[in-house]
């Protein structure tokens, strides 16, 4: 089974979305360490991809990791990221998503 996760997990965006929900599991059990390094993989595997509702995920758990670290500034810019990145996706849970990373519409 391990080399099954193993090889999906170097594939692209549905490696990128099982790396990414995996680092949300992380977070959630307080694992930041652990959960940051599953978003680096996640941002590594989505690095030669086209733009898509992937790239939005990973960016929007990168803008929860600097909300904790950095100043409202940076938040500010990195949610405006987010929310561009959900500009035409097919994906219709991520365009709520992403405004919800804003504050409002």
């Amino acid at each position: 089974m391990e080399d099954a996760v193993r090889r999906h997990l170097d594939k692209g965006r549905p490696g990128a979305m099982s790396a990414i929900g995996i680092a949300v599991n992380h977070f959630l059990r307080g694992d930041g360490v652990v959960g940051s390094g599953w978003v680096g993989r996640a941002q590594r595997l989505l690095r030669d991809e086209p733009e898509g509702p992937e790239h939005g995920y990973a960016l929007y758990l990168e803008q929860e990791a600097a909300l904790a670290a950095s100043g409202t500034a940076a938040v500010a810019a990195m949610a405006g990221r987010v929310r561009g990145s959900a500009a035409g996706s097919p994906t219709p849970t991520w365009s709520p998503a992403a405004t919800c990373s804003r504050g409002g519409p």
